[in-house]
């Protein structure tokens, strides 16, 4: 009892500190999921280990203290999983990086997830959190955290799987980088995708309709599932895109950037050609109403019949992309907003090497805005090496880890209690305690 007791504390504590974390405790409808998961847990727990022995013999109480041992050692797990994440907004080394994330995820997702986009509420956004990888991951709420991957331990990955939280992982460069916080745009479109399949609202960009797309642009059995299974990196290109115009495709370029026959192959199974994936995004770009990204490898389909194949199907694949619905909308409908949306992060572009520090904006887009403006000084700065580029690359970070923050709607937010979702995942957890088979 010791144990429990001792770990009811510390999530009584943790909770009491993590409510401040962020302007106005944002994160609460987050912090309230975990919560109202985990203190009926520890209860059922408790109750279990009051009963122990009364009607069994010594041994039968010592099983007992051994399955709560196991039963406990899984809620901490699950809890620290999610609290070290909330954790680092007290690390000075990382909070204000983290305080620019917090503010382009919840730009990203409260226009993905607008009125037409969640009829019922917008879903609890992603929790952003830094590590030391070379690039951003979202982990959607159906695959276990690799931190919580064990031997033999199905009862947990059900627990991950069925939280209402998404995570979003962002490289620890974009500390002292951090125009590269644009990706975060790049993997709310992951979340998004996930969340609008999982929750039914429809995100037809899914595998069977860019098969589809393609399938009627010529594409034999074979490349419709590869286009398939390329449909979630395609999907969240394609809303980075539209929310932030031409500045994720140069990050996309970047990252993917590698020797020339490289270009020509797909990365994994989940990943197009680089040469087809900036295609795809240049369409859907053009698709906007903006124009093309610089691609200065294209001519490379000129030496592999496999890709140039592929691009013939890319117009089919971009419009269907385009034609995504996602509630009562589509992408093409958000992107009415993409010329006026890359106009501001063309000026935030001007305005953010400039002498005296720009004011920051409040309105919903700003913050992914301003973070596509970075991604383009850096764009244009990167493209005219010099003696003064570290001194401009400090200027750049310090400037935008300043502004970043404050590009916030005034006033409280809050997303929509994610109710159904918090009482499957606590029934789930409160049967598996309740099981035999432990």
């Amino acid at each position: 009892m010791d144990d429990l007791d001792l770990l009811r504390a510390e999530f009584s504590e943790w909770f009491g500190s993590a409510r401040t974390i962020g302007v106005h405790g944002q994160h609460q409808t987050q912090l309230q999921s975990l919560d109202d998961v985990l203190r009926p847990a520890c209860a059922e727990i408790r109750d279990q280990l009051l009963t122990c022995g009364d009607d069994g013999s010594v041994g039968d109480a010592y099983e007992q203290c051994r399955r709560a041992d196991r039963q406990i050692t899984l809620l901490r797990r699950l809890w620290r999983w999610y609290a070290d994440r909330f954790d680092q907004r007290h690390d000075r080394a990382l909070e204000d990086a983290l305080r620019a994330a917090d503010e382009i995820v919840w730009s990203s997702w409260r226009e993905m997830f607008g009125p037409a986009g969640r009829p019922d509420g917008l879903p609890p956004a992603p929790l952003a959190n830094i590590a030391p990888v070379d690039v951003a991951t979202a982990s959607p709420r159906t695959e276990v955290p690799q931190e919580l991957r064990a031997p033999r331990d199905p009862v947990l990955a059900k627990w991950t799987a069925a939280m209402p939280i998404p995570t979003i992982t962002l490289p620890s460069v974009v500390v002292r980088r951090p125009w590269w916080l644009i990706v975060a745009v790049h993997e709310c479109g992951h979340q998004a995708h996930a969340e609008a399949l999982r929750s039914g609202i429809t995100m037809d960009a899914s595998g069977p309709a860019l098969a589809d797309a393609a399938a009627a642009a010529g594409a034999g059995a074979d490349e419709q599932e590869s286009w398939s299974l390329w449909a979630g990196e395609l999907a969240a290109d394609a809303w980075a895109v539209t929310l932030c115009g031409t500045a994720p495709i140069w990050s996309v370029m970047e990252l993917e950037r590698r020797s020339d026959h490289l270009l020509l192959e797909s990365p994994g199974r989940a990943y197009p050609p680089p040469l087809v994936r900036w295609a795809v995004a240049n369409l859907v770009a053009g698709g906007l109403g903006l124009g093309a990204a610089a691609d200065e490898h294209r001519r490379l389909a000129d030496s592999s019949p496999y890709v140039a194949r592929l691009l013939r199907r890319s117009p089919a694949v971009a419009a269907a992309l385009l034609d995504t619905h996602i509630g009562t909308t589509t992408l093409r409908q958000v992107g009415a907003g993409t010329p006026r949306w890359q106009s501001e992060a063309l000026r935030w572009r001007t305005a953010l090497p400039a002498k005296a520090a720009p004011f920051p904006q409040t309105r919903v887009e700003s913050a992914r805005l301003c973070a596509a403006g970075g991604a383009l000084v850096w764009q244009e700065a990167a493209g005219r090496p010099s003696d003064g580029v570290a001194a401009r690359r400090k200027r750049l970070a310090d400037r935008l880890l300043e502004v970043l923050p404050k590009c916030r709607p005034d006033g409280r937010r809050r997303a929509a209690p994610a109710t159904k979702r918090v009482t499957a995942a606590t029934e789930l957890v409160l049967n598996d305690l309740r099981s035999a088979g432990w």
